[in-house]
């Protein structure tokens, strides 16, 4: 498999979620091709072809379950030691390379609880955007802006939806630094 190194650490993971949602049992996941473009930019087409096989899988696995309707939407590893308010939902360990993904779930009153109802507002729920993550490169520690990230999930939010998440990124910031320290 070829890949593209470095911070593209963080296309390990592909997040899938199930919500309940109007009595329906949603299963929503994040568009490989779309973050795969995020993550590799300019080298994404010496990875593509992965992205699209990962793609096809997915869906005939999603089409396979019955009713199955395409709606895109777009250091010291603290966690172990017990953090207030962050807990580990995966790591992610990339073979061959000194590269780690984490996804945390952020609970407390600057957790998801505080954003999601804010910017999760579309039918069916991007509950997929979560965890939030960190990818550990060596000694380094690196995460994508929050801003940058919830622009890229929720593409269709307003900037009055912005800005009453004005926090969050800074807040997600602070919470996953105080894991990394």
């Amino acid at each position: 498999m070829q890949t593209v190194k470095g911070k593209t650490g963080f296309a390990a993971a592909l997040r899938v979620a199930i919500t309940r949602e109007e009595n329906k049992t949603i299963v929503s996941y994040t568009n490989p091709a779309y973050w795969g473009n995020a993550y590799c930019m300019d080298n994404f087409q010496k990875v593509a072809d992965q992205y699209k096989a990962v793609e096809d899988k997915l869906m005939a696995a999603m089409k396979a379950t019955g009713t199955y309707i395409v709606k895109p939407f777009g250091s010291v590893d603290g966690i172990s030691k017990g953090v207030p308010n962050v807990k580990k939902v995966y790591s992610v360990a990339i073979p061959g390379t000194d590269l780690k993904l984490y996804g945390v779930a952020l609970s407390g009153e600057n957790g998801e609880n505080k954003f999601m109802p804010k910017i999760d507002i579309g039918s069916p729920k991007h509950t997929a955007f979560l965890p939030c993550e960190f990818l550990v490169m060596g000694k380094d520690v690196y995460m994508l802006h929050g801003r940058y990230r919830i622009a890229l999930s929720f593409p269709d939010l307003t900037m009055g939806t912005f800005t009453k998440i004005m926090s969050t990124p800074g807040d997600i910031e602070d919470m996953i630094r105080s894991i990394v320290k």
